[in-house]
This record gives structure tokens, C-alpha cells and sequence, in this order.
């Protein structure tokens, strides 16, 4: 859960990376794939229900980590960037995590922070998570909130030098936020982190997207 693995459809070898949200014992490869207008395999994918395609992988460093005592866990990440946080973030709490755990999703409209509803039942559920949303406008709900996710991140009330970290989705934020987390005191080998790259601009491994 939370690495990723290259996807390809068997007609012309076309590959992409996706990254895993579902945990490691599900019987189903859980996947959030954004459909772009000019995607040539999210399009081929909205409608592939039925077709093989090819499996490669898993690939990544942003999976669950468990320790003794757990960690802290900050979790933020922007669109789909949200797949492997939701895997890290399911697999943590089946482990039993019992240290806080904040999520944060970025997304460009209310819309799109497309898992609020299974994120708020998680939330009731377990105590120890926590979490936020970030995008442009008022809501109705607190926890939505127009601050970027890197402002949201610094100001986080967790020992941020002590947590986990994990940072999915846009490269500049990804980038930028990892190295903000590191000057605040967390280790670099605590920082697990997957920028996201649109297809064209993909290196052949390292990058889920």
C-alpha cells in the first residue's frame, strides 16, 4: 500500500505508473486514476472494463513503516496524490497506530477532494486521525479550508522533528514542502515522498503518477 506499479495495455505497450491505495491483504488493486482530457491511458482506462492489461512492480518508497513506539504520521498530498496516502493511511490503522496521524488532500475545487466522505468516517472512527482539506472558496465544513497544504503542514501542532512523513502529487509542492519539513527539523530518511509527473515528463522508475 502506497507504492505504485507500472500499468500497461497489451495492444501497443503503453505504460503508466499508479500508485496502490489499497492495503497489501485486499483482494483488489485499488488505483485513483485521473481522467485527462488528452490522457491516452486514462481515457483507454474509463472504458477497459474486461481487458488484461500488464502488471509491474511494486516500485516506491511511501509505504507504512511501523515502530516501536509509532511515530507521528503527517500525511499530505495533492489530486490523486491522495491514492498512496489513503493505502499508508488504511494499513497504518488496521496495524493499530495509536500515535496521531494527520491527513491533509489538496485539490483545486470541493469537488475534487473526492474521498472526503470515507476520510470523515475514518476520522470518527479513530481518534487519533485528524483530517484537513485545502482549496480555493468558503465551506461549510471546517476543516476545509482556503491555506495551502504547506502552510496547514508547518503549522501542524504534531513534533514535526519526530513524525513520519509522507508527500504525494504536484512536484513543486512535493519539492517545496519536503524541503520546508527538513529545515523544521524532520530527517530526510523520514520524508518518504512520490512527485507526480504528467505523462511525457515520466522517468523510467521512482515516479508514481
Amino acid at each position: 500500500a502506497g507504492q505504485f506499479i507500472q500499468l500497461s495495455r497489451p495492444e501497443d505497450g503503453l505504460m503508466r505508473p499508479y500508485s496502490l491505495a489499497s492495503t497489501a491483504d485486499a483482494e483488489l488493486l485499488e488505483l485513483h486514476v485521473a481522467l485527462l482530457p488528452l490522457g491516452r491511458m486514462s481515457q483507454w482506462l474509463q472504458g477497459a472494463v474486461g481487458n488484461t492489461v500488464g502488471l509491474r512492480g511494486p516500485f516506491g518508497e511511501c509505504f507504512y513503516v511501523p515502530e516501536t513506539p509509532p511515530r507521528p504520521l503527517l500525511l499530505a498530498g495533492t489530486g490523486t496524490g491522495l491514492a498512496p496516502l489513503f493505502g499508508v493511511l488504511r494499513t497504518a490503522l488496521e496495524s493499530g497506530h495509536g500515535a496521531p496521524v494527520h491527513l491533509l488532500h489538496g485539490a483545486a475545487s470541493r469537488d475534487d477532494l473526492y474521498l472526503w466522505p470515507a476520510l470523515q468516517e475514518l476520522a470518527v472512527r479513530n481518534v487519533q486521525l485528524q483530517i484537513a482539506g485545502s482549496t480555493p472558496g468558503n465551506h461549510d465544513d471546517a476543516r476545509i479550508t482556503s491555506r495551502s497544504l504547506q502552510e496547514q503542514a508547518l503549522a501542524s501542532d504534531l513534533p514535526l522533528a519526530d513524525s513520519r512523513i509522507y508527500l504525494c502529487g504536484n512536484p513543486d509542492f512535493v519539492r517545496n514542502l519536503r524541503r520546508a519539513l527538513y529545515l523544521a527539523g524532520t530527517p530526510l530518511e523520514r520524508i518518504h515522498a512520490d512527485p507526480f509527473l504528467a505523462p511525457g515528463n515520466q522517468p523510467d522508475s521512482g515516479i508514481c503518477n
